[in-house]
C-alpha cells in the first residue's frame, strides 16, 4: 500500500473529493550544539496531509524529501478483502499520479498488521503462531510473557522482500494471550518502475503476503479465524 515516487508539486496541493483532511503533517527541525542552548525554529514545513472517510479509511501524501512523494492507503477494523481495498484506493491512485506527474515509483508494498488470539488458555505458542524458537530446554511448554522477532528476506521466487514482526501484545482490560504478526512485502530497494507496473508487481506481493500470513498461523489458531 506504500508508493514512493518522483512528483512535479508538493503534496499540500492536493485535494481528495469524497475524503475529510484531518491532519496537516508537519516536520520541525532541531538544532543542537554542545555547550549552547537554541530554541527550535517556530517555523513548521508542511510535508503532508492525512484524509479519512467512513471512519476505517485513511489516506496519507506526504513528501518524503525534496524530490519524493509517498501515497499510503489503509484500512482500519472492520478489515475487509484485498479486492475491496484495492477497488477503493486505485481511482486515488490513479488520481494520484496523474496529478504528480509520476513517472518513476521507488518502492511498492502491501502492509498487514493482524492480531491473533490463544485459540485456548495456555496453549503452546506454536498453536497461535509458527516460526518462533521452540522450547530449547525441554522443560515442558514454558509460559510465554513476551517475545519479539523481526526478520527481512528476499523471495527470490517472487523476486520481492518481506519484512515480518512477530510479538505479543498486553490488551488492556482484556486478559487474553494476544500476538501480532506484522508483515510488510515489498519490491526490492534500488529499483524503479512505471505506473504500468503497479498491478503486476501488486499481484505478486498480494500472493506473498498471503503465503506469509497462512504459513505463519498456527494450526489451532487458523482453526478458530475460519
Amino acid at each position: 500500500r506504500d508508493l514512493h515516487a518522483f512528483p512535479t508539486r508538493r503534496s499540500s496541493d492536493l485535494e481528495i473529493p469524497g475524503f475529510t483532511m484531518t491532519r496537516k503533517i508537519a516536520q520541525q527541525t532541531y538544532t543542537i550544539t554542545p555547550n549552547e542552548i537554541t530554541s527550535p525554529s517556530k517555523e513548521l514545513l508542511q510535508i503532508g496531509r492525512q484524509y479519512t472517510k467512513d471512519k476505517n479509511l485513511v489516506l496519507m501524501v506526504q513528501n518524503k524529501s525534496s524530490d519524493a512523494v509517498e501515497f499510503v492507503f489503509s484500512v482500519l477494523p472492520p478489515y475487509t478483502r484485498w479486492e475491496d481495498l484495492y477497488s477503493k484506493a486505485k481511482p486515488l491512485l490513479d488520481a494520484f499520479i496523474q496529478s504528480f506527474n509520476i513517472s518513476c515509483i521507488s518502492r511498492i508494498a502491501v502492509r498487514s498488521i493482524d492480531r491473533l488470539f490463544a485459540p485456548y488458555e495456555f496453549c503452546p505458542v506454536t498453536d497461535i503462531i509458527k516460526n518462533v524458537p521452540p522450547d530449547i530446554a525441554r522443560l515442558q511448554t514454558p509460559t510465554v510473557h513476551h517475545f519479539l522477532y523481526q526478520d527481512t528476506m528476499h523471495y527470490p521466487e517472487f523476486d520481492l522482500c518481506a519484512t515480518v514482526i512477530r510479538t505479543t501484545q498486553q490488551l488492556l482490560n482484556d486478559p487474553r494471550f494476544a500476538v501480532i504478526l506484522d508483515s510488510d512485502v515489498f519490491t526490492p530497494p534500488n529499483r524503479t518502475y512505471t505506473p504500468n507496473d503497479i498491478e503486476t508487481q501488486l499481484d505478486k506481493i498480494v500472493m506473498l503476503k498471503d503465503e506469509i500470513f497462512f504459513g505463519s498461523v498456527g494450526d489451532k489458531c487458523m482453526e478458530g479465524l475460519k
